[in-house]
């Protein structure tokens, strides 16, 4: 009884955690989107990503941490997942309408039940069905408001999309296996190297930016906080929780960054996005109902 309850509460922890990822990473839409204005979106990944992965080495040397092969390995599929996800984010926010972007990433909620169901043989409980299902409509309003056509764009998201919820799937596997702290850095790490080639391919190896004020600090918040602590805390409270509700929660991402671009940037929100935002936590709420219910029974 005890042992349930302690694990209970760690996912009850772990949840809470994730979701305040979701708000840090939406807090940083508005921020990201003024700094690209003055750098192409491949850059602003490389520095963002760079930052997090010296400030991770140096801390890594301070505490004498080893790094055997299984972990570099497993580092380095996390974050060919995650680097995936975010090129096919950047090019298809290139050539797709916002609010199209914002349901299309979206839709991993969609991707991470089924290849749960598939890879990790992590049946999600009816009521996360349920839950999934009133999350897309939710996207759904908060996102609407532009026509939708399936073209290039669309299937560059939709990729983006199904490599997110690939992450999280892989996120869960090797959380269970690994120093979360080891990973994180890997994975970063990986990326950095990643995002280097890639601007040798598509920006011509031009590494220049305007290093304002707002630049270095729109980076510096993503490097440090929406990724070294936010991937830190996915890498380490995942394991605690269902992937299924992970992808519930940090679908809150979109949700929350019209909130955060109203209250930095005056952008006025829509009544569709309130209904939206309702339905997303009623999302959450539905999912934590089935996992209660898994835990009842359980104890029964």
């Amino acid at each position: 009884m005890i042992n349930r309850f302690k694990g209970k509460t760690w996912e009850y922890f772990a949840d809470t955690s994730l979701f305040f990822v979701a708000l840090l990473w939406g807090s940083t839409f508005i921020i990201i989107k003024e700094s690209l204005e003055g750098m192409s979106p491949y850059l602003f990944n490389f520095y963002r990503f760079l930052i997090a992965s010296v400030l991770l080495i140096i801390l890594s040397i301070i505490l004498k941490r080893k790094y055997n092969q299984d972990v570099i390995k497993g580092g380095c599929v996390l974050g060919s997942a995650l680097f995936l996800t975010f090129t096919f984010q950047t090019v298809g926010i290139g050539l797709a309408p916002a609010s199209v972007a914002g349901f299309l990433t979206g839709l991993n909620i969609v991707f991470v039940p089924i290849l749960s169901t598939v890879f990790l043989k992590k049946y999600p409980h009816p009521m996360s069905w349920v839950g999934v299902c009133v999350s897309l409509a939710g996207l759904f309003y908060i996102t609407s408001g532009s026509g939708f056509s399936f073209n290039k764009g669309e299937i560059i998201l939709l990729l983006n999309a199904f490599f997110l919820a690939v992450h999280v799937i892989l996120t869960d596997h090797y959380s269970r296996k690994f120093s979360a702290f080891e990973l994180t850095t890997v994975q970063m790490t990986f990326i950095a190297f990643a995002s280097f080639i890639l601007i040798l391919l598509m920006d011509s190896g031009n590494f220049n930016f305007i290093p304002d004020i707002q630049n270095i600090f729109a980076l510096m918040l993503t490097g440090v906080f929406a990724t070294v602590v936010a991937f830190f805390i996915q890498t380490s409270m995942q394991k605690y929780t269902t992937p299924t509700k992970v992808a519930i929660i940090l679908s809150m991402e979109p949700v929350s960054a019209p909130f955060f671009g109203y209250f930095i940037a005056g952008e006025i929100l829509k009544i569709k996005q309130y209904i939206g935002a309702f339905l997303m936590f009623s999302a959450m709420i539905i999912a934590e109902t089935g996992t209660s219910l898994k835990w009842r029974k359980k104890k029964c």
